[in-house]
């Protein structure tokens, strides 16, 4: 990965990370995004999963409008996008890397990510 490929990863996963999500309604748009990037994911490998995937998408959707506030829709709806393209590009290199330090450090942080997200539902 290039130097500059390495600097727009980080800051992506910097944007999109659980650190930087510091208010509830930033917390559930970074967790709506997590799980839109982990669903398409789950439909490009035809996994299993998508269904529970969908589900749990569905719940942060729920669970981010009951927390937003008119004022606020731009900026989570950015934050959103941010998580998706972060986690997105976490997936792929987690799947497609050839360096295999580099794919199970992205398998790794996409569990993470997304295991932070899944610690907010009552369901499992």
């Amino acid at each position: 990965m290039s130097g500059m490929k390495t600097g727009a990863f980080v800051l992506g996963i910097m944007l999109g990370g659980p650190a930087a999500a510091t208010t509830l309604p930033q917390v559930f748009a970074s967790c709506t995004g997590r799980f839109s990037a982990e669903l398409e994911h789950a439909w490009l490998m035809r996994s299993v999963d998508a269904e529970v995937l969908e589900l749990r998408r569905a719940h942060f959707e729920d669970m981010l409008a009951s927390v937003t506030k008119n004022e606020m829709r731009s900026s989570l709806l950015d934050q959103r996008i941010k998580a998706k393209s972060a986690h997105a590009h976490i997936l792929s290199m987690a799947q497609f890397e050839r360096d295999p330090d580099i794919a199970r450090w992205a398998r790794h942080r996409a569990k993470v990510e997304i295991g932070y997200c899944e610690s907010l539902l009552l369901e499992s």
